[in-house]
């Protein structure tokens, strides 16, 4: 039996990730320039312009499945991921060669590409998870794929109707970042253990090499 609490419905809801890149976005703003690869507002500007047709199509929840607009959506969030990994590169780099960082604009480039790096993640996940939100609905005649993820309900309690909704990726994404490892949450697919291993290594620089050195400034 499904838990009411994660009917199709819940599961299927696109306004908690538009408001999560969104965020992202404007954070993006205040990358300090030492770490922004090309003017801080490209990257902010082009994904919102891939992001405002997607909302636009279904603001709130997926009433339509729409293998285009997926692919683009998908598409945004890799380039979120790339950029954000060559931001941290930049910045890495320039500390190495003796650039002029202070600390205060290293702490808020280390903030800033953490959170990009969570944020791009949960919205991986959740669009690559069994095929995407639709094949994750039991109430779509599309068959579900094999999991990328496996959540404990799945694996404990065998649970086959267990919805994963974006509080669920966004857990595994945040404990990504923040153990390095999984945790409760495992990745199956080649896929999933790449993912998992680009977000792992974006966390570990921004986190201890980073922020590390910023505080030895002070």
């Amino acid at each position: 039996m499904i838990d009411p609490r994660r009917t199709p419905e819940r599961s299927m809801r696109r306004w908690p990730i538009s408001a999560a890149v969104a965020l992202v976005l404007v954070l993006q703003l205040f990358l300090p320039r030492q770490a922004a690869i090309g003017p801080a507002w490209l990257m902010p500007v082009a994904q919102a312009l891939l992001l405002v047709p997607l909302v636009l199509s279904d603001p709130v929840r997926l009433r339509r499945e729409d293998p285009v607009f997926r692919r683009v959506s998908l598409a945004s969030a890799l380039g979120v991921l790339l950029v954000n990994g060559l931001d941290l590169a930049h910045l890495v780099i320039g500390i190495a060669t003796g650039g002029k960082v202070s600390a205060r604009e290293m702490i808020v480039a280390a903030v800033v590409i953490e959170v990009t790096n969570i944020v791009a993640n949960t919205t991986i996940f959740w669009e690559i998870d069994r095929g995407g939100p639709f094949a994750r609905n039991p109430e779509h005649p599309r068959p579900s794929e094999h999991p990328d993820l496996l959540f404990p309900q799945m694996a404990n309690v065998h649970d086959a109707s267990f919805l994963p909704c974006v509080t669920d990726y966004l857990f595994t994404a945040f404990t990504l970042a923040t153990a390095f490892s999984p945790t409760d949450t495992m990745p199956v697919s080649p896929r999933s253990k790449m993912l998992f291993m680009l977000g792992g290594t974006v966390s570990v620089l921004s986190l201890t090499l980073v922020a590390a050195r910023a505080v030895n400034l002070f």
